[in-house]
């Protein structure tokens, strides 16, 4: 038989209030901190095991297509000569190698040419986005963030800030928008 006055008196004891218990939930805590450590240092290696393969089978890959991009905003006129099959491949590759950022870039880009209005502004809101695609697969490729509007400075010899500014933002709510719907 268990004396349930002695069990209470040797829980109530300062032995096992002062140490025991202490060093129980010292043991747990302990336990479940490692756990968390451990399952995050997990998802992180999954990470890394991943963007290494990605890097190392399509540096390549994205390297060109940074470049075409780069060309565009860069050589205005090129976007003239480009066939739809040419921008085809363009955006396959670039949603093949993109990150999300880059994706919601180009279909929100595309969206804007869907639209039949082709005026001065179309034009500019359609060089902030390549520039802002461009600036994008940069981060994709070299981790590097480079302000898309520092990349028209380059070009455009009458640069307008606030305009240029404006399109920016109104890109930047777009992609906002898109990213907050769901999609699975």
């Amino acid at each position: 038989d268990i004396d349930i006055e002695k069990a209470n008196k040797l829980f109530e004891s300062a032995f096992i209030e002062k140490f025991v218990f202490p060093l129980i939930l010292l043991i747990v805590g302990s336990w479940l901190i490692n756990r968390s450590i451990e399952r995050y240092k997990h998802n992180n290696a999954l990470d890394l095991q991943a963007e290494s393969f990605y890097r190392e089978h399509s540096g390549n890959e994205l390297q060109k297509i940074l470049w075409s991009w780069s060309e565009l905003v860069l050589n205005v006129e090129m976007i003239k000569e480009m066939s739809t099959e040419d921008f085809q491949t363009l955006f396959q590759k670039t949603f093949v190698y993109g990150s999300e950022r880059t994706i919601n870039l180009v279909s929100s880009y595309q969206q804007h040419n869907y639209k039949k209005e082709q005026n001065e502004d179309h034009n500019y809101k359609s060089l902030v986005y390549v520039a802002m695609i461009s600036s994008s697969l940069k981060r994709d490729f070299t981790n590097q963030i480079v302000d898309p509007l520092q990349i028209l400075k380059i070009k455009i010899t009458d640069y307008d800030d606030a305009k240029m500014r404006k399109y920016y933002k109104s890109i930047e709510k777009e992609i906002k928008q898109a990213k907050n719907r769901e999609f699975y």
